[in-house]
């Protein structure tokens, strides 16, 4: 069971209700439902935010062995840390996390490691077991990974097939960089009509960027039929984004 996933589609949250039933849970001497109520305290909306209590209940649930709880006590103590004593003592809740299995403790230890730099193996080693584990944001560094050779022999065909499952997952940049794979062949033809397709999701998505290279080549007749109308359609997306280069190429095209 994963607390600090992704609330589900379907319905409206109910937090009032989740922290009645996690209070029970807490009465009952169960260190997740410790965690999962320490949780709602700390991030839920204000009208049942308790951070002191929170924390004091995430304390409780590490103390416990709960891994919902050393990876959230430990997060807090991270992003409360006014030294390195204090940053390491965080890192060191988070890794028992990770050895207890805890997939999104594994991800935020390879993101720290990517952030100190000149680390890229170790953040690599844990990326993959979040990835494998199924954290489609772990399937997007793995894949990165890969295509940059950060930490890991490079390995396009590996990139690709992890990014595909980053995408799969929601992850708005993965669709993107599946296209700058196909749009780029590296070694191979071009498959344009592949890049169109993976672009336009994630233009669709949200992603600026890719909007504006999908409109660079519908404009161009790259892979398509040039058509002018539909790419400044595209660039109007980006635009309304904030995206500069979007604004520019407007004002260039006309």
């Amino acid at each position: 069971m994963t607390v600090f996933g992704k609330v589900p589609e379907q319905g409206k949250p109910d937090y009032e209700s989740a922290l009645h039933w996690a209070e029970k849970a807490v009465d009952g001497g169960d260190a997740d439902g410790m965690a999962i109520m320490a949780h709602l305290l700390m991030q839920g909306p204000d009208s049942i935010r308790d951070p002191e209590k929170g924390r004091e209940l995430y304390g409780r649930a590490a103390a416990a062995g709960s891994v919902q709880g050393l990876y959230g006590y430990g997060l807090d103590l991270l992003g409360t840390a006014q030294n390195a004593s204090e940053r390491e003592r965080g890192l060191s809740y988070i890794h028992k996390a990770a050895q207890g299995g805890f997939a999104d403790a594994e991800l935020t230890l390879g993101t720290v490691l990517e952030y100190e730099g000149g680390k890229d193996a170790q953040a690599f080693d844990h990326f993959m077991k979040a990835a494998e584990a199924g954290r489609s944001a772990a399937q997007m560094k793995v894949g990165i990974a890969y295509y940059q050779g950060r930490g890991v022999e490079r390995d396009v065909s590996k990139a690709e097939t992890w990014l595909r499952k980053a995408a799969q997952g929601g992850e708005t940049e993965a669709i993107a960089l599946v296209g700058d794979i196909n749009l780029q062949g590296d070694g191979v033809t071009p498959n344009f009509p592949e890049a169109h397709s993976w672009y336009r999701r994630a233009a669709e998505s949200g992603h600026a960027g890719a909007a504006v290279t999908l409109a660079q080549l519908i404009y161009n007749g790259m892979g398509c039929a040039a058509d002018p109308v539909e790419a400044k359609k595209l660039l109007e997306l980006a635009a309304s984004h904030g995206n500069a280069a979007a604004k520019d190429l407007l004002q260039r095209f006309g």
